[in-house]
């Protein structure tokens, strides 16, 4: 068995979060997509196959109740679907998603401190990956 080594550690420091024309990478704290595996199909036939997993896009979001913030752009597109790119500034692949628009939680606290909240957002299908064209 070969060891493949671990050549390019994924981040998401100091990347971009674009929707069309907007960009509210100063409103996230990170990004996160999970997957939820697929469900188990019996068949008439007696054998089982295995569904598509389903995945949610996690933001990580500090609140901005500004008309022009993410905290409002979330409450105000809810149920729309947009497509979301995140492109990291160092090395690594750009991913792209079509996500459900939900609305993120808000509040405050006593003190000075920004509220951050998490929001998922649907994603329909997969995310998909966009490599870097290669320096040379």
């Amino acid at each position: 068995m070969a060891i493949v080594p671990l050549t390019k550690p994924y981040t998401m420091k100091n990347a971009t979060f674009a929707v069309a024309a907007d960009n509210f990478e100063t409103a996230l704290t990170g990004v996160t997509f999970n997957p939820t595996a697929g469900g188990i199909v019996q068949l008439i036939n007696g054998s089982q196959i295995s569904g598509d997993a389903s995945w949610v896009c996690q933001l990580g979001t500090i609140q901005d109740l500004a008309p022009a913030g993410l905290t409002r752009y979330l409450m105000d597109h809810e149920g729309e679907e947009i497509t979301a790119s995140f492109v990291p500034e160092l090395e690594g692949p750009t991913v792209e998603a079509t996500l459900t628009v939900t609305p993120g939680a808000f509040g405050g606290t006593a003190d000075n401190n920004p509220k951050q909240s998490q929001v998922n957002l649907p994603v329909k299908g997969k995310p998909t990956f966009t490599d870097p064209d290669p320096v040379e």
